[in-house]
């Protein structure tokens, strides 16, 4: 993919139309487009070419900047040039801007002195007394102000771009110079080019918002050599298995094995502000950051599959699909301007309609032009959804496209495995019967011995740490255990109730555990607050009826399916997305069809099973049960502000074209309803970064 990052404002309209010029050619074989952080990336043949000449069909004043260190980019560079011959006029304003390249003047800041000026100018003229010098100032104002807009919207026209937002503010404001109202036609100008330039700072902290919460990729390793010096290495070019070391207060750059006990900080990755400590052996992620002492590590994965890797391209993935509300504005978009630029038309044309004078009715078309522009809904939508995914995302929850964000806001019920869902992914003891004449940590600590090898989930109940070797061990698949130590024989059995683990010597009893799943500690209260949003829970599991009861009861669960195998699993969610929408959220390999099946499929931990990753629409980080719970909350809060958006700035735009039509409002209004509207709408998005602190 050849990435470009457009430089320059970027009309919502205009960019939607670049996008469809680019992803209609042909030649283009894939294309992610996101306005919001001014990212297009394209695969395909004279990719430069195609891009950068849509860009400067709809955008004459923006440009897209490549990356040269990119080879395959570097190679459709000199395609894109070898095509432009002589006779290509537009070639000049075509070609690619770069990093290291020269740098040419700056449009951008002759646009913006002419703002200045035009301001300047329309302020004098309100000095003179002379109507003459004071309307030729105010008119020299306006084209000053209105220059670079004038100049864009003719160049789009001249290339058959269209009648886009900055084609009919010339006419607006020409038209106004033309029926005798010059400082009409100025504050069309300079009102909108103001809004404008707020609302493209506006939109750069946002976006700066959004980018601090996707965690930097680009980063080193400390690779330890041969000789035992360390050197610095890309960490996309560390193979894994490499030695490499990290000091205090630096990210760990790939997924390693921790050499002894670490503690790192996880908040980047998980959204968890408390330091978690990694035992020695234990896998830590990639993003987090070593406190205290340096430690050293083996590399467990590549740069490629790395877990902040596969997070950012979760990231990314989101920000290139489109909800409903999105599809529903890009048709909306498509109608609303030739509405009411005919509607204007026949208001300039038939002065008999609003039953006013024929100037009247010129300045009523005018106005109409000005809120012709339905820029603040096709910015204001996308964003609200950017900037809700981003700010889950800081808080270790990863949706794979805003269209999820939809369907989570209407689920009616959610289904969930038992196992590493609601408990803990192993199993601790409930209960403990010594029946020897050794004391109690005796009796563990003979467990321990008789489990040490052992890879069974049972084993993870008993494991400490330096304890002796067992002698004369043997694992007897689906048995048990047989050792022995300081000179006695042991075996580790199954006991006669559900859940029961004996131990006996020489074939006499001594002791016997009780080994339950633990609750997650969020569990019971993520139930309580998944029923206070009406949502109905229910758990679906391959376990015995007993076990899958007892774990409902325990955090208040009145629906529950037990001994499901995965078909049956399947079969339970397809007849349940026939009374609403569902979600399902589990973690293992069995769960992937479920999930994929599911309205919402959620993954718990982003290091779970590639599979139920791939099959999910939501990844939660790490293994909180709550932040699944806390997520359709979630939803429904973006879901109100984008639909609040929506209702707003239609009601808006609505009242103002009928005020205009009666006569009770004109051009300044029609530029509020236009600019200043776009600017309330990224106003509102942005509230939903609150979201993050949550």
């Amino acid at each position: 993919m050849t990435k470009f990052k457009i430089k320059g404002q970027m009309c919502p309209v205009c960019a939607k139309k670049i996008e469809d010029e680019i992803r209609n050619n042909s030649s283009i074989k894939e294309l992610n487009f996101d306005l919001n952080s001014r990212l297009i990336s394209a695969s395909g043949d004279n990719v430069v070419q195609i891009v950068t000449e849509a860009v400067k069909k709809y955008e004459p004043s923006a440009e897209a900047v490549l990356d040269e260190g990119d080879a395959e980019e570097e190679s459709d560079r000199r395609q894109a040039s070898q095509n432009c011959s002589d006779k290509c006029c537009n070639h000049a304003e075509a070609k690619i801007s770069s990093r290291h390249g020269e740098k040419s003047f700056n449009i951008a800041n002759f646009d913006d002195l002419t703002l200045v000026m035009g301001t300047l100018l329309v302020g004098i003229s309100f000095l003179f007394g002379s109507s003459r010098i004071k309307l030729s100032l105010a008119i020299l104002g306006a084209l000053t102000a209105g220059y670079p807009v004038i100049r864009d919207g003719l160049k789009v026209v001249f290339r058959g771009g269209g009648l886009d937002e900055r084609f009919l503010m010339t006419i607006s404001c020409l038209g106004a110079i033309i029926i005798g109202e010059p400082f009409e036609g100025a504050a069309v100008m300079i009102l909108y080019r103001t809004g404008e330039l707020i609302t493209d700072i506006a939109l750069k902290r946002a976006n700066k918002s959004l980018e601090d919460l996707v965690i930097n990729t680009d980063t080193n390793a400390r690779i330890i050599g041969e000789d035992g010096i360390s050197k610095l290495l890309d960490a996309k070019e560390v193979e894994v298995g490499t030695r490499i070391i990290v000091h205090p207060h630096e990210i760990i750059p790939l997924d390693s094995v921790a050499f002894h006990d670490i503690v790192v900080d996880n908040s980047s990755f998980t959204g968890e502000s408390d330091p978690i400590r990694i035992k020695k052996g234990e896998l830590v992620s990639a993003g987090a950051i070593l406190l205290y002492d340096s430690c050293e590590l083996i590399t467990h994965s590549d740069y490629e599959h790395s877990s902040i890797f596969r997070m950012n391209k979760l990231l990314e993935k989101a920000r290139a699909s489109k909800s409903k509300q999105e599809k529903f504005l890009t048709v909306f978009a498509r109608y609303y301007t030739p509405v009411v630029v005919m509607a204007a038309a026949i208001i300039a044309v038939v002065p008999s309609i609003t039953g006013a004078p024929f100037k009247d009715a010129i300045y009523k078309s005018l106005s109409f032009l000005v809120t012709s522009c339905p820029c603040a809904l096709v910015l204001g939508v996308p964003l609200s959804y950017a900037v809700g995914v981003g700010a889950l995302s800081s808080k270790g929850i990863l949706i794979k496209g805003s269209e999820n964000i939809d369907t989570l806001s209407h689920v009616k019920y959610f289904a969930m495995d038992k196992t590493g869902t609601v408990t803990e992914n192993r199993l601790s003891i409930e209960k403990f019967n010594n029946y020897s004449k050794f004391d109690d940590d005796y009796i563990m600590n003979l467990m321990a011995i008789g489990e040490k090898h052992s890879k069974h989930p049972i084993a993870q109940a008993f494991k400490k740490e330096n304890v002796d070797d067992p002698e004369n061990y043997m694992e007897i698949a689906g048995s048990g255990i047989d050792f022995s130590y300081a000179n006695c024989d042991y075996k580790i059995r199954s006991g006669e109730i559900d859940g029961e683990i004996a131990l006996s010597n020489n074939g006499n009893e001594i002791a016997t555990f009780i080994l339950a799943e633990k609750i997650k500690k969020d569990a019971k209260l993520a139930i309580d607050e998944l029923k206070d949003l009406n949502v109905d829970p229910i758990i679906v599991s391959g376990d015995k009826e007993s076990k899958v009861q007892y774990v409902a009861d325990l955090i208040g669960v009145s629906h529950y399916k037990s001994e499901y195998k995965p078909e049956d699993k399947l079969m339970f969610i397809e007849e349940m997305k026939k009374k609403g929408k569902i979600a399902f959220v589990g973690d293992g390999i069995n769960d992937a069809p479920v999930l994929k099946a599911s309205d919402v499929g959620i993954s718990m931990g982003l290091m779970g099973s590639d599979s139920a990753i791939e099959s999910s629409d939501v990844v939660i980080t790490d293994d909180s049960f709550r932040k699944s719970i806390r997520l359709i909350k979630d939803a429904r809060i973006i879901m109100f502000n984008v639909k609040f958006i929506i209702g707003f700035v239609l009601a808006i735009k609505l009242f103002t074209l009928i005020a205009i039509y009666l006569g009770y409002a004109g051009m300044y209004l029609a530029v509020f309803a236009d600019v200043g509207l776009s600017l309330l709408s990224v106003g509102i998005a942005l509230l939903n970064l609150r979201i993050k602190k949550e």
